[in-house]
Order: structure tokens, then sequence, then C-alpha cells
């Protein structure tokens, strides 16, 4: 009789979640999402601080063109069921973050459970600052609370 070696894969252990309280103040919007989507990935608790402060580059004009344009949009269908974009700071970025992660599959869901977005500050919560991904203040740029705004959010 022969026996055949059966090879078993063995689940890495994960290392205790930490929480990260990231300051978006001045942070490029994108590049900031982009370490937090990783972040959460990677099975941390993140927290961001400041959405309302963060910044999208590019012409002013373009930006809340493109953002209308979104929130105004109606599809075929009917429009109630339509996508729905978020007008208030949190919501959109936390909208930034929902695009870099699987967000159907399990793993995107949990991660997106981890991800918490607040307006303002805590003055007792320890932040972090992400140095690579901010403003350059040389180049044109518009504030998350402009957008909002404009768009006619009442936070």
């Amino acid at each position: 009789m022969v026996v055949k070696e059966i090879k078993v894969k063995s689940k890495a252990v994960k290392p205790e979640s930490k929480i990260i309280n990231y300051d978006f103040e001045n942070t490029v919007l994108g590049r900031g999402a982009t370490y937090v989507a990783k972040e959460i990935l990677s099975g941390n608790t993140v927290n961001i601080y400041n959405a309302d402060k963060a910044v999208i580059n590019g012409n002013r004009a373009d930006i809340f063109e493109k953002y209308k344009e979104k929130q105004d949009f109606a599809g075929k269908g009917n429009p109630l069921k339509g996508p729905h974009y978020p007008k208030n700071p949190s919501g959109i970025v936390r909208r930034a973050i929902r695009g870099m992660i699987k967000r159907k599959r399990a793993k995107g869901m949990d991660a997106y459970r981890r991800l918490k977005v607040f307006v303002g500050t805590d003055p007792a919560v320890k932040m972090v600052k992400l140095e690579k991904a901010m403003a350059n203040p040389i180049r044109k740029n518009v504030a998350i609370a402009e957008i909002s705004k404009f768009l006619g959010s009442k936070w």
C-alpha cells in the first residue's frame, strides 16, 4: 500500500492589529488614501482626523465641475437607485479609500469596517502626519471642505 504525503498549507499568524490615527490636514487625498488602504488591508484599524482639511491637487474650476457632474448624474433607470455620491467631507474621504480596496470580497469588507473618518480633531489622541503625502504649497489645490460646501453639505 502506497501512502501519499499530504502537504497542508499553514495559515500565517497575523500580528496583533494596531490602531493608527492619521492627521489628514494638508494631505493630498489620493496619496494619503493609498497609505490608509494598505494599513486597513493588513489588519490594522485606522482613524482619520481632519478629513475636511485634506486637499485635491488641480485646477479649482475643474475639480468643482467633476464633483458637480457626479452629483447631478441620473442614470437611465430610476435615479433613486443610482450611484449616490457623498457630500460631506468624511464621506468623500471614505469613498476615495473604498475605491482602493476590494470591498465586495470578505477581506475588503472587513478592512472597510476598520476605517473611521472624522471631521476635526480630538486633542487627547496622538496623531501621525503622512509626510510623504503632504501637499506642495506651490501647486494649486482645493480643500475637501470647500468641495463639500460647493455641493451643498451642511456638516
